[in-house]
Formats: structure tokens, sequence, C-alpha cells
């Protein structure tokens, strides 16, 4: 972005009559003038420069337009002169990661930098399943020649850390209107000790004779996975949480709580869960002692069928409303729960 302002017909308290605007710089406080700033009134600067040590600062007033120069100097004395009639300037608006010395070349250039595209240091491509991602250094290359660091600024989408194999990491900044993108592979693998347990709720009640609840089953709330997971419903309300619909179901007036959990010696480090929504009920995690999710919830399916970092014991979760209903429900399909011995 670029706000332009133009100097012209300038009056001076001290008769200076035009600036010119080509010299200016951007920085913090607003502008400042270079000594060599030419003037219509040379011989005016001339005198001033020969009075004192000069450094020449401009400060520019956005709200009323008022332009200020001041003239400091070893002597103590420091003249100000004001404009008394401002029609415009042109300041830069910039990238904040650019140096001092980016900006000048910026001016020079009268315009804003162009983003040209980016690159990125080396990468680390080699991760353990649920690790931390830690992202490389990205570097924004101008069309000016310049460049900058822009890792705070960057994105990096398209992986999960809690699925195994080789994934594509997209990395992209954005300056104004211009979008630089670039790729890179990393792999997600499991160690000796950590293993991905997948749980459909179909053949788990197959296997367990799960009667449905079409046929007025009974509601079941404690699942022993296997020998180290177990998945458990506990509600506040009593009602139809745990029933078999084909699917394993949690309705949102019992404020139940699903809890998935290892025994000790084991630690989960990220669970997935699989399920549809009705009447806008959706899965929230929570903690011990938290308040109960209400209304206006977000989504969290997709984010939760991705898969989500735990690195606990046991994760909770309760079922809140993306919109404001009472009656939402969640119906479980399947459970992922990768977890490792300690």
């Amino acid at each position: 972005m670029v706000e332009r302002y133009t100097f012209e017909k300038t009056i001076w308290e001290n008769e200076l009559t035009k600036l010119n605007a080509e010299h200016l710089n951007h920085i913090e406080a607003g502008i400042k003038a270079n000594n060599d700033l030419a003037k219509e009134n040379a011989n005016f600067i001339d005198e001033i420069f020969s009075a004192f040590i000069s450094q020449l600062h401009l400060t520019f007033n956005n709200a009323t337009k008022e332009l200020t120069l001041q003239i400091g100097s070893t002597t103590g004395l420091n003249p100000t002169l004001r404009f008394n009639t401002i029609v415009s300037c042109e300041i830069p608006i910039v990238d904040p990661m650019m140096t001092d010395e980016d900006l000048d070349d910026c001016w020079d250039e009268g315009i804003e930098p162009v983003l040209d595209h980016i690159s990125i240091s080396e990468p680390i491509v080699s991760y353990s399943i649920g690790g931390n991602f830690i992202k490389p250094t990205v570097t924004a290359h101008y069309t000016n020649g310049t460049s900058a660091d822009v890792t705070s600024s960057a994105v990096f989408s398209g992986f999960n850390m809690t699925t195994p194999g080789v994934q594509t990491v997209l990395v992209s900044y954005t300056l104004g209107e211009i979008t630089e993108t670039l790729e890179y592979e990393i792999s997600i693998v499991t160690t000796a000790n950590q293993t991905i347990l997948e749980v459909p709720i179909s053949t788990f009640a197959t296997t367990n004779e799960w009667v449905s609840a079409d046929n007025e089953g009974p509601t079941y709330r404690a699942l022993a996975l296997n020998a180290a997971i177990s998945a458990s419903i506990a509600v506040i309300n009593e009602g139809n949480s745990g029933k078999y619909y084909g699917d394993w179901r949690l309705f949102q007036v019992d404020q139940p709580m699903l809890t998935i959990q290892a025994v000790n010696g084991y630690r989960i480090i990220a669970v997935k869960i699989d399920y549809e929504w009705n009447n806008n009920g959706t899965l929230v995690r929570i903690n011990a002692g938290d308040t109960y999710p209400g209304f206006n919830c977000e989504d969290y399916r997709s984010s939760l069928s991705n898969g989500i970092v735990v690195n606990e014991q046991s994760v909770m979760f309760a079922v809140g409303n993306t919109f404001e209903k009472t009656n939402g429900q969640v119906r479980i399909s399947k459970l992922t729960v990768i977890y490792e011995a300690l």
C-alpha cells in the first residue's frame, strides 16, 4: 500500500517556498530529510549548514497533514520550520521486517517493495508421529533486490503430524495482493514403541454383539478398545448417550463426556474421531474441571477426523453446539488412537 501526497505550493514560515519530496525517507517517527535535500532557497540552507552541525528531521502528522522540519545541532539551537499550508506528501507503507537501508532503497524507487519470490532455510524433513513441527526460516525476496525474514508472517499448511507417511508442506507468504508459495516434503514415522489402533464402531459392535437401539438395545458406555486403551462415556443427565444405531451416539441434552484413556505405562500421542452430527452437535475437547460447553462452539469435525496431538495419558471431549440448539447429536463411526509405551 502507498499513501500518496504531493508537495505543491508549500509555504514556509521562513519563506522557503518548496520542498523536493523525492529525497524523503520513511522511518518509525514519520519522515526524515537527507542533509542534501534540495530546496529552492539554496543560500538560506547553506547559511544554516555553515552555522550548525546539522541534522534535519521531518515529522509528519497524518491526522492534521502538518509537516514540521527541525534542525538539530551541537550548539543547542533548534529552529523549527513549519508549513503554513500542506497540500500533500508521499509516504510508502512497507513490510515492517525491512531494514532502514531497505526502506531507503524503496523510497528511492518511489514505490513500496514488490514481492518476487520466497525461499526457505534447510528444513527438517523427518518427524516422529505427534511430534512438534519446526518451521524453517522463510525469506521474502523483492523485485528491488532486497530481502527480509518473514517467517512469523508465513503460513505453513497441508500436513498432519498425526498421520504417518510422506506429506507435502505448503509454505505461502502474501504482501499486498501478491502471494508466493513453495512446497517441500516431510516424512512422519512411528517408532518401535508406538502403536496405531483403529477401531471402526460397527466392527467393534459386531465383535462384541451389540444390540441396535432400534431394537431397544442398551447403552454402551465402557469400551475396552484393547489391553492398553479404553473409551468411556459419563453423563450429567441420564439419557440415551452410548446407544448403538450403527454408530456410537452421544446426545447433547445428556451432557455426555467421552474419555479416551491409556493404562499406566502408556501415553496417548494423538487421537482421531470420525463422526457425523445432527442438529449442530459437535465434540469439544475439555479438561477436568472445565465448564461444560454450550452454544456457538467451533465445528471440530474436520480437525478431529484429521487428528489432534494429545501427548497425555487421557483426553476428554464434551458435546457442544455450533448454533444455539440443545438437541445436538454426535454420531461416532470410528476411533483411532496413536499411543506409545513409556
